[in-house]
């Protein structure tokens, strides 16, 4: 069919335009679209794709695998039977530890009790989501400051952090400070969006998550209330375009009350909390933590592959490397941006002081710093990283090809570490929940007719074997004295004070035993354990040997006054 006059005219005029200067010098992405451009744009979608896939599965991998079944683990399942059995007012005779996680993580672990019952991994598998949810955030704040090609990558990239994080830094540990740290991480990104249009309603769910976040655990308060102070008196003293002197004192308010709310613990309302009391150390212990500062933060941010162990040398090359870039940015975003925004403000300021607190009160705190101390550090291992993300995109366009590459470089060299350090864990085969031994040792119990007794709270994983054999096998966490090796009962945090009552006890219970091994913590030697036992309860029915661990029972109750 041979084409019209008109519409031959048509593509003779449509040739020509298309091969003009003018249309020649037209930015490519002005062009109608190529497949060219179509083929890239897929190609960058399934490596995000591939990426999100392989960050998800080898975090999951990760996080179940490495955090088993074990006391701590199981704290809000006990918490869980105790109040479905008694109510909400038997939390005032549990023995709490500072970081108490009552208004933060319990909530969410008994709305997964209600669904799917009060088992182990719905707190394992908790764990693992609020990692994924801070690393998300974490992108979310990035976009919020103008940074949107850094959300993807900073978001992307901390699924990715590496063992040591993992293992001593607790960012998937079922019951660390990665719950506060979410919590301050969503106020943050709540105090930019009001910085960016103040609001009433968000100062006050900035004011909900603070409170609930640092009554929770008081570590919040150093990682994100008192820095929220500083915005709002940052604000008071220089009022921008978009937010007023006013506005700014709001802030300060909402962070004041917010920290009143922790040192009166929720005005008297949860007056059983304990306290927590911050002493300052001597110069042996600030030089040790000192230390340790730069080996756990050079930890978190790893960015040398294949380095085994938390060593000296690769932290500082670490944080030379990232605390460097981070700097160089930060200046040429100040010394380009003459009017840096508010939300860019409020960040910079909140950061600061975050990570100046946090690090401060880790280097002058009487309790030494370990390699496994780095679960301290948690803020660092996201602000530093969404900081970098943030400040390298706003000066992208001015960047040398040089400065391009060492970005580039960094960014790869962290995922390459991550992926390197958990290889061996992403290659077992299954999602199995790690095993500590529970199991085994609920079925030596039963085979031998026990089922009630006393143990070290980690020696015995006391609570874990309670709530993994739904209390068909019961142990309660115990002290001994050092000298005498005599059992105490009753002052051992993460226990209840019913539980040494006699009617703990099922009413027909024939026997009674104490599980005694040498944990390093409660029992420093199990013969000296034992002999105190024996002049403590008379002599023993018998006595059972299991590993290193030595099983005493008695025919009687040994703990029975209210």
């Amino acid at each position: 069919m041979v084409p019209s006059r008109s519409k031959r005219k048509f593509r003779i005029k449509y040739l020509q335009a298309s091969f003009s200067p003018k249309f020649a010098s037209q930015p490519f992405f002005q062009r109608p679209a190529s497949g060219v451009f179509q083929d890239h744009h897929a190609i960058t979608l399934l490596a995000y794709a591939i990426f999100l896939i392989s960050g998800i599965y080898g975090s999951l991998k990760v996080a179940i695998s490495q955090y088993g079944i074990e006391a701590d683990a199981c704290h809000s399942i006990m918490l869980w039977y105790g109040v479905t059995a008694h109510g909400l007012p038997w939390l005032q005779d549990w023995l709490f530890t500072p970081d108490n996680w009552l208004l933060s993580l319990v909530p969410f672990h008994f709305m997964g009790f209600m669904i799917f019952g009060p088992e182990p991994a719905v707190v394992i598998l908790f764990g693992w989501i609020i990692f994924i949810f801070a690393a998300f955030i974490s992108g979310a704040i990035a976009w919020q400051l103008k940074a949107k090609k850094a959300a993807v990558i900073i978001s992307l990239a901390l699924l990715f952090l590496g063992s040591y994080a993992h293992e001593s830094g607790f960012v998937s540990y079922p019951t660390s400070h990665n719950i506060t740290n979410l919590f301050g991480l969503a106020a943050l990104y709540l105090i930019l969006r009001w910085s960016q249009q103040p609001r009433v309603l968000t100062l006050i769910a900035v004011l909900a998550l603070l409170i609930a976040g640092a009554v929770s655990d008081p570590w919040m308060v150093a990682a994100y209330n008192l820095p929220a102070a500083i915005v709002g008196i940052v604000f008071v003293v220089r009022p921008s375009a978009s937010i007023k002197r006013e506005d700014g004192f709001q802030l300060l308010l909402v962070s004041v009350v917010s920290i009143a709310s922790v040192k009166s613990k929720m005005f008297g309302m949860l007056a059983f909390l304990p306290s927590l009391k911050f002493a300052l150390g001597n110069w042996a212990t600030i030089n040790n933590n000192a230390i340790f500062l730069l080996k756990n933060l050079g930890g978190l941010l790893n960015i040398i592959p294949f380095n085994k162990s938390n060593q000296v040398v690769p932290a500082i090359l670490t944080l030379v490397a990232v605390l460097s870039l981070l700097s160089i940015s930060v200046v040429k975003s100040v010394k380009y941006d003459h009017k840096v925004n508010s939300s860019t403000i409020a960040f910079s300021w909140l950061a600061t002081f975050s990570i100046g607190a946090v690090g401060l009160a880790f280097v002058i705190s009487q309790v030494e710093a370990t390699n496994r101390s780095g679960r301290f550090l948690l803020n660092c291992a996201y602000l530093i990283p969404i900081g970098l993300g943030v400040f390298v995109e706003h000066n992208w366009p001015r960047s040398s090809k040089s400065e391009k590459t060492i970005c580039t470089v960094v960014i790869a060299l962290f995922v390459l570490s991550g992926i390197v350090s958990n290889f061996e864990t992403w290659r077992r085969p299954g999602f199995a929940i790690k095993d500590n031994g529970a199991f085994a040792l609920i079925k030596f119990l039963k085979v031998n007719g026990l089922s009630y007794g006393y143990g070290p709270y980690w020696g015995s994983d006391a609570n874990a074997i309670t709530a993994v054999s739904r209390s068909e096998v019961v142990i309660r966490p115990v002290e001994f004295t050092k000298d005498t090796g005599m059992m105490i009962v009753g002052n051992r945090s993460q226990s209840s004070k019913r539980w040494y009552w006699k009617e703990d006890a099922p009413p027909n219970q024939k026997q009674f035993f104490v599980f005694v091994v040498s944990d390093a913590e409660e029992c420093a030697d199990v013969n000296v354990c034992v002999s105190g036992l024996t002049k403590q309860f008379g002599n023993p029915v018998r006595a059972l040997k299991y590993g290193d661990a030595t099983i005493v029972v008695w025919d009687h109750p040994l703990v029975g006054s209210n």
